[in-house]
């Protein structure tokens, strides 16, 4: 897989959480974070320690410029496995360069190794720049989703 120039991907390791959580935080649609959170350390834990999740970053030098969460999911249905994505980030100054489509392409190939039966993800709907996004990678509009946040 051919990278962006200077960009190279791999496991998060834990000085990248608060540069992870401020890509995060640098969405349109959060609310701004100003240092991860008890609650973000433990959720980074529990993705290293649980061989279903992979946190995966985009990294410039020394700088975290993108980041996703791969998670395995049992699929009773086949007997396998569904890889689901989630939380694809890349900062603003950094997009358009192929960032995101190495992310995602990283993550299909790995999918493959895996033998996962799919490659699923979620994303708001009211975006249209992302469902162009993930229409050019080859993602289609297969199934409705619903979220339920007390």
């Amino acid at each position: 897989m051919t990278l962006p120039a200077g960009i190279a991907l791999r496991d998060a390791h834990p000085d990248d959480l608060e540069a992870i959580v401020s890509l995060m935080s640098r969405d349109a649609s959060a609310a701004p974070i100003p240092a991860p959170t008890a609650d973000h350390h433990q959720a980074f834990e529990t993705i290293q320690w649980d061989p279903a999740h992979r946190l995966i970053v985009a990294v410039m030098g020394d700088d975290v410029v993108g980041c996703m969460q791969v998670v395995e999911i049992p699929d009773l249905a086949t007997g396998r496995r569904r890889l689901q994505l989630a939380d694809l980030r890349v900062a603003p100054e950094q997009r358009n360069r192929g960032i995101g489509s190495s992310l995602v392409r990283w993550a299909v190939h790995y999918g493959e190794g895996r033998d996962c039966t799919a490659v699923q993800l979620l994303h708001d709907r009211r975006c249209d720049r992302l469902a162009r996004f993930y229409a050019g990678l080859g993602f289609e509009p297969s199934h409705a989703g619903y979220a339920y946040q007390p």
